[in-house]
């Protein structure tokens, strides 16, 4: 085939070759960036893994390079100017900036949220509350490598040297079979729908799904709008039996006590030391954990692994079991319940405190849906001025301290929610208190310390107050955060947070085995004698019902929780995917055999993603009128 007729073609292979080329070596930088995760992976698996990622990349290559490609291959005489060539070069320019800077962000960002960023990222970069620069400042060094890989791209990139034959046959045949493949590589096959995300697991262990994908992909993946679809895993009389979500519970004797939800930014349970954490920053709740009517749950999980996943599953019991999250979804304005609108047709005066913007991470909108309209933010806050840490929004201590005169106002009996913020990225602490601090080795784990000693404070502020010992405290976490530790940078340990449960004047009985963020809302309704039936797919901890309902969402599979240490993982469509062991932080490479008990197993997890799945798509997550 002569070089003049074809070369326009050949030369569009070479260019497209090196954004494959691009995409190889993005992801190599990334396995180095996160090789922790990956070191107990043997050479063959993650050479599979960048094998499989070819599936992926395309896919991302032909959407993010389409004005690129539809340029190149068009049989016009104008792609011989040079004019039209500059055009063809600024997209693909273009189109490699993009692969390059949303990778590049994830090279460090994925270490804080456990996953590849999707279409939730751009919640992130847009939000109100969130100090993007201070990002930039820490991880300075991602803007070398953008600016390098840009460089090389503009510098590797294919000229046009010579003119070459553009409207023959062979050149609008060329234009037709590769349209064709361009269409099976953006959907990733002959299948009748796109690959997504979740489809790495068919092909690759679960751990190297984040390594298997790439960015560019992943946030096309869950671009806001992708719709669930109904299942049915199990006959509808099979599945609820298993999950009934409407419940009511009779009540444990308390006239009306006052309830106080802590979520503490970023508190994994390797910062907590009475839960045996490794890096123990937390005196004070480890003090508060020896009394004796406190309860600490030894086994506790986050239903998500971002900030904007904690308020729907601590508050309305709604965890995180899609790709992307509930208040990101085309489902955001579902009729939904919480445990402040709840207690507010029991006379509870319920608010919410977030010492940043009000407007951050749609906080305040999710909980209007839900009927909680008295919603705290940096807007109310006094003299943010002088308490503002220049990143997030208000210190921890002030902010805690301003939250206990408001309480000490408030009509009672009131349900009050309070969202920390120091210990997220970049830790903020007050600079007259960073001494207090230099014993813990690294700036998470002093931020952990700093909002420990500001929650101290906040308890010493209101423990002579009389309505103190009529109230009940539930202090937990909204995810985990970075760590060094591999187990805790993958499921389930990225999911491990604290559980304390504290009533000055009760001595409490918990029942479960282990729970997680959406068992909250049905064990504070049954602690105040909430009188009506409500909607949960979470049991009450004061219960001996649902011990092994803990559930939770991670690179495309589901994971239900069997005794202590036992999990089972199903793929998305209800298939079986593993059972095993967790033995001392890791897994168990001997894998249970699929028996009865699997069996038991595997259909209550179908029955509750079942439930869960259809419940969002008929909007019914809701109990009345």
């Amino acid at each position: 085939m002569p070089l003049q007729t074809m070369g326009h073609t050949l030369l569009f292979f070479k260019r497209i070759g090196f954004a494959y080329l691009l995409y190889f070596v993005l992801r190599l930088i990334f396995l180095l960036f996160n090789f922790g995760d990956y070191e107990d992976s043997s050479f063959v698996e993650i050479a599979h893994s960048f094998y499989v990622g070819l599936l992926f990349d395309s896919s991302a290559i032909v959407y993010t390079y389409s004005i690129f490609i539809l340029l190149s291959l068009l049989p016009i005489d104008a792609r011989n100017s040079r004019g039209y060539q500059k055009v063809v070069l600024s997209f693909y320019f273009l189109s490699s900036a993009i692969a390059i800077i949303l990778s590049s962000i994830d090279f460090e960002f994925s270490k804080f949220t456990g996953k590849r960023s999707g279409v939730e990222l751009f919640t992130v970069v847009g939000d109100d509350g969130n100090d993007v620069a201070s990002y930039f400042v820490d991880f300075w060094y991602l803007g070398i490598i953008m600016l390098v890989l840009m460089y090389l791209v503009y510098k590797v990139y294919p000229r046009l040297k010579e003119k070459y034959n553009t409207s023959t046959l062979k050149e609008i045949v060329a234009l037709i079979l590769l349209s064709g493949f361009c269409l099976l590589g953006a959907r990733g096959g002959i299948g009748l729908k796109p690959i997504k995300s979740f489809a790495a697991a068919g092909y690759v262990e679960s751990g190297l799904v984040q390594l298997t994908i790439n960015t560019p992909f992943n946030l096309i993946s869950t671009i806001e709008g992708e719709a669930l679809e109904k299942l049915d895993y199990l006959p509808l009389e099979e599945a609820e039996r298993i999950v009934k979500p409407a419940k009511k519970y009779s009540g444990l004797g308390k006239d009306k006590p006052n309830v106080v939800i802590l979520i503490l930014e970023s508190f994994g349970k390797e910062y907590v030391g009475h839960l045996g954490g490794e890096k123990p920053s937390t005196p004070f709740l480890d003090s508060l954990s020896k009394q004796v009517d406190c309860f600490s749950h030894p086994t506790f999980y986050s239903n998500g692994n971002v900030s904007m996943d904690a308020v729907p599953s601590i508050l309305s019991g709604i965890p995180n079991w899609m790709d992307v999250s509930f208040s990101n979804s085309i489902y955001q304005t579902n009729k939904v319940e919480n445990i402040g609108s709840a207690l507010e047709e029991m006379g509870y005066n319920s608010r919410f405190y977030h010492g940043s913007n009000n407007g951050t991470m749609g906080f305040q909108n999710f909980l209007k849906m839900g009927g909680l309209n008295n919603y705290n933010g940096l807007d109310q806050y006094p003299t943010k001025e002088r308490d503002f840490d220049g990143h997030w929004g208000i210190y921890d201590g002030p902010y805690l301290q301003y939250i206990a005169q408001e309480m000490k106002e408030e009509k009672k009996p009131f349900f009050t929610t309070v969202f920390t913020l120091s210990s997220h990225h970049p830790y903020s602490i007050p600079a007259y208190l960073k001494d207090s601090f230099k014993n813990y080795k690294d700036k998470i784990s002093k931020s952990v310390a700093y909002t420990d000693y500001a929650v101290k404070h906040f308890f010493n502020s209101i423990k002579e107050e009389p309505w103190f010992n009529n109230t009940i405290f539930i202090i937990t976490a909204d995810h985990t955060s970075f760590s060094k530790n591999k187990y805790y940078n993958q499921p389930p340990g990225r999911y491990e947070v604290p559980l304390m449960i504290y009533s000055p004047q009760d001595t409490l009985t918990i029942l479960s085995d282990n729970a997680s963020h959406m068992d909250i809302l049905p064990s504070v309704l049954q602690f105040v004698n909430y009188p009506d039936s409500f909607y949960s797919l979470g049991n009450s901890v004061f219960t001996l019902e649902g011990n092994s309902n803990t559930i939770l969402f991670s690179n495309g599979l589901y994971w239900i929780k069997d005794g202590k240490n036992g999990w089972l993982t199903m793929k998305k469509n209800g298939e079986f995917n593993s059972f095993f062991f967790m033995e001392e932080g890791k897994i168990n490479k001997k894998y249970r055999e699929y028996d009865s008990r699997a069996e038991i197993l595997l259909n209550e997890l179908r029955a509750y993603v079942q439930a869960f799945t259809n419940n969002v798509i008929d909007n019914s997550m809701f109990t009345g009128p």
